[in-house]
């Protein structure tokens, strides 16, 4: 526990440095340096880089450089914006980052470093990008550079923005809560006994055993995951799979409350994450969508996000006055690295709404963001609900 709470002071103070008031454009006072493809239009505001197919490239990116002061990036987090429209852009060196983007290419003290916007081959229309970036306080040197690596066609970018922002945006409830809010909990879960218990797979109960074993255990509680390996990457068959498991669960609750366990439910999250390759019955491209591989698609798809919601409406109409069901889990480990159309707390927040419509007593549990790890407890936020 000591360990715990020396690490996480330790990133409070770290992050802290990060905290800065937003304000002016910070490329507004950078100079402008056009390369050899690159054309800047002082009146428009925007960067031209066209580099014809069969021209000789390297690894180096080619376009329009900019050179901020670098004091106004050092220790803060600094979002970066820019729309980008593209032409048949080709990558030459065949890595995944040779492609058009926004190149950042700095030092500290120490170190080097070079850092890629979300890139772009082939031809796309106008299409917005907005990246947030941490920069150490010893930060030295700083150049942006808009443009193409190692690839070749012709790229636009218009719009561009460099501003501090709040390090955790990206993360927060878009809803504000109120100043005065606290957390309401009922009699039963605030006086409830402490809980001592396992994570068991569903199938380990088809063993009756199971149970002597955990009474053995003096365990008290089970948080129960629902749902075969796998099964949640199928869009047509995942809801009926549940509904199996529903009945299955159903059938072991008097068993659970004979013995005094209660049940913390959770399954398997729709969709999965994008490490997890296969996935069917997907209505487009969503499912094939680049993204942080650990994320789960439900942050970009509505699809997959209405089938997460609908299961646990499910779950609180089948359990809402089964005893032996003390709590729903609703994201396991969520990862979040970058802008998502719903963030790790939004997409769980849609769930424990729609629960509450149905089931006003239940305890809701949410996960905090990067593997429910303690250090992003800095911005993990109470929902407005209760229990």
């Amino acid at each position: 526990m000591k360990n715990t709470l020396k690490k996480l002071f330790g990133t409070l103070a770290f992050l802290a440095l990060f905290s800065a008031p937003a304000g002016e454009n910070l490329f507004d006072s950078a100079k402008i340096i056009p390369g050899k493809f690159g054309t800047w239009d002082a009146e428009t505001k925007t960067v031209r880089v066209s580099i014809p197919h069969g021209t000789k490239v390297s690894n180096a990116t080619e376009g329009v450089r900019f050179v901020p002061d670098n004091a106004k990036f050092a220790g803060k987090t600094v979002k970066f914006s820019f729309k980008i429209k593209t032409e048949d852009v080709r990558s030459v060196g065949g890595k995944n980052f040779h492609n058009a983007k926004l190149l950042l290419a700095g030092a500290t003290k120490n170190d080097p470093y070079w850092r890629g916007s979300k890139g772009f081959t082939g031809t796309n229309d106008w299409t917005e990008v907005v990246w947030r970036l941490p920069f150490y306080g010893d930060n030295i040197r700083l150049t942006a550079v808009f443009g193409l690596q190692f690839a070749t066609g012709t790229a636009e970018f218009k719009d561009i923005r460099a501003e501090v922002c709040d390090p955790f945006e990206t993360f927060r409830l878009k809803q504000k809560l109120p100043t005065d809010f606290k957390c309401e909990y009922s009699p039963a879960v605030r006086n409830a006994p402490r809980l001592r218990g396992v994570v068991a797979e569903y199938y380990v109960f088809d063993d009756p055993t199971a149970f002597d074993t955990l009474e053995k255990w003096n365990v008290n509680a089970v948080r129960l995951w629902l749902g075969p390996k796998g099964a949640n990457l199928n869009y047509k068959t995942y809801e009926a799979e549940i509904e199996r498991q529903f009945k299955r669960l159903k059938e072991l609750c008097p068993e659970f409350e004979k013995r005094g366990i209660k049940v913390i439910m959770t399954y398997r999250t729709p969709g999965g994450r994008y490490s997890n390759p296969q996935v069917f019955g997907t209505a487009g491209e969503i499912s094939r969508k680049d993204n942080e591989l650990s994320a789960f698609r439900l942050f970009q798809s509505e699809e997959w996000l209405n089938l997460f919601v609908r299961i646990w409406e499910n779950a609180a109409r089948t359990f809402r006055d089964e005893p032996a069901v003390w709590a729903y889990d609703l994201l396991n480990e969520p990862v979040q690295t970058a802008e998502c159309r719903w963030n790790y707390l939004e997409v769980q927040l849609k769930a424990a709404e729609a629960i509450r419509k149905i089931d006003a007593e239940k305890p809701v549990m949410i996960a905090s963001n990067y593997w429910g790890g303690v250090d992003t407890f800095i911005y993990l936020q109470p929902l407005p609900l209760k229990n």
